[in-house]
């Protein structure tokens, strides 16, 4: 466990936004590439704010495998004196998963104390598991588990939702044109693609996706996998 007594900081990071209940303004992700090591570096900044029981803001950092599995948990703990705090750390090789490329720092809020709970540990991993659910981060969906063929797709027209192909979402949810997501393949009819959305997976019709010609994917054709 690692508690600090929140760092005054004079540097903007911008990449990760983090925003909960229990603290204000978190921004920051991973630093550096880390290839040919196993550690990466990341860096947040966060306001806490919310004293979760013993006069601390408990917080965690959630590293993830490019499969969706957990390469390593950092707990962390802040005096919540709502002055703007800093934590600077890497994602380490800690025997819980080999390393998979890209890795993804995740920004978690525990809304009760870690004071008892060990990083890494059964019981550190599903506290930090159940924390980084607590916070909506741009780049959640790459803790969810991905098909070996998952492509960044691209709607090419409104599309409404199916939780499975036939079945809508109700309340109806539609996605509009101009928007990405990860598509991971077909159903057995080839009518519906399965996609990742708001960190749910969800069905939409075939003719609403199209490549995404950003320059990250750059066109890549989406799969044609078949997927449950």
């Amino acid at each position: 466990m690692k508690r600090l007594s929140g760092l005054i900081i004079v540097v903007v990071l911008l990449s990760v936004v983090a925003m909960s209940q229990a603290y204000t303004g978190g921004s920051g992700g991973l630093t550096g590439d880390g290839v040919g090591t196993d550690t990466q570096g990341y860096s947040y900044v966060l306001t806490p704010s919310n004293d979760d029981g013993d006069g601390y803001d408990w917080t965690c950092v959630v590293c993830y495998n490019a499969d969706g599995s957990i390469y390593d948990v950092d707990i962390w703990s802040f005096a919540t004196s709502g002055t703007q705090a800093s934590i600077d750390s890497a994602c380490h090789n800690v025997g819980l998963a080999p390393r998979i490329e890209p890795l993804t720092a995740v920004l978690g809020d525990a809304f009760v104390s870690g004071s008892d709970v060990f990083e890494n540990s059964p019981e550190g991993i599903e506290y930090c598991r159940v924390a980084a659910q607590n916070v909506t981060v741009p780049g959640c969906d790459l803790g969810m588990l991905l098909t070996p063929n998952a492509t960044g797709g691209s709607f090419v027209a409104n599309a409404e939702t199916y939780w499975m192909p036939g079945e809508p979402t109700a309340p109806l949810v539609t996605i509009e044109a101009g928007n990405t997501a990860w598509v991971l393949g077909m159903d057995d009819t080839g009518a519906y693609y399965k996609i990742i959305w708001e960190c749910q997976y969800l069905w939409v019709p075939v003719g609403s996706m199209g490549p995404n010609f950003d320059e990250v994917w750059n066109g890549a054709p989406l799969p044609t996998d078949v997927v449950d």
